[in-house]
Order: C-alpha cells, then structure tokens, then sequence
C-alpha cells in the first residue's frame, strides 16, 4: 500500500496537534498551583506565592515576579 507524501503530513499534524490539546490540558492554571505559606514576594511584599510549576522556583500571584 502506497501511501503519499501528503497523506503522512495530515497523520504528523493530527499527532501534534492531539500532543498539544493533551499538553494545554494537563498543564495546571495558575489558581491551581499549591500555594506557599510563609513566604513573601522580594518585588511587591505580597503573601501570595505559589509554586511556579517547574523546578524549585516561585511565583507571587499578585505581580508575576518568578523568584527561587
């Protein structure tokens, strides 16, 4: 059975972009993420830290500065 060059294009680009939706899904919001007590934003002073979802770093809530 030959299948064309076209037709493996179309199966690729289904595969991504299934990988894509299964990604964007998966990955948790930012009102998900568990929050830290205890710890205080260095920008803003704010008590809303949460993890940043990759590594050991964190995340204030209130005005995005990523910190470790």
């Amino acid at each position: 059975m030959d299948i064309s060059y076209l037709s493996w294009l179309i199966i690729l680009l289904v595969i991504v972009v299934i990988g894509v939706i299964v990604w964007f899904s998966r990955r948790p919001s930012r009102s998900e993420r568990t929050k830290i007590r205890g710890q205080t934003c260095h920008k803003c002073g704010s008590s809303d830290v949460r993890w940043a979802g990759y590594s050991d770093r964190k995340e204030c809530a209130k005005c995005g500065k990523i910190f470790g």
